[in-house]
């Protein structure tokens, strides 16, 4: 029995309303690995309804789902081991996968349905083009 650490590459797409991050977290097997993911809560938009899912992000909510709220509430998971430790009233929506397998590396998306005319563009335009 070797006791080297395998490490577990995740990676976190998350098209946040008009905005696109990209994160890699590296995590060790057998240990949880978070990947982080949150959004500014205001008291216009309030608690959006988010999703965590597997692979990159489709055009409107997660493909192969794997959690998603209902205001602050956790309403779906497909397994205990994914959990939202942040304070998801203020916009923490972190994902926490607790004792990371070889088979959770892979492309993770954040989805976080944010309500308003903005939540559906895709592109960013580059700064100093018109003001807004």
């Amino acid at each position: 029995q070797s006791h080297h650490q395998r490490h577990t590459q995740l990676s976190l797409f998350s098209p946040a309303a008009h905005t696109v991050s990209e994160a890699v977290v590296r995590g060790t097997t057998g240990q949880p690995v978070t990947l982080p993911c949150s959004y500014r809560v205001t008291h216009r938009t309030g608690i959006s309804d988010m999703c965590w899912g597997r692979g990159p992000c489709p055009n409107s909510k997660c493909r192969n789902k794997i959690l998603h709220t209902t205001s602050s509430e956790v309403t779906f998971r497909v397994s205990q081991r994914y959990n939202l430790h942040g304070s998801v009233s203020f916009g923490d929506v972190s994902l926490t996968i607790g004792a990371v397998k070889a088979e959770d590396a892979g492309i993770y998306c954040c989805r976080v349905e944010i309500p308003g005319p903005f939540n559906d563009i895709k592109t960013v335009a580059p700064s100093g083009g018109q003001g807004g």
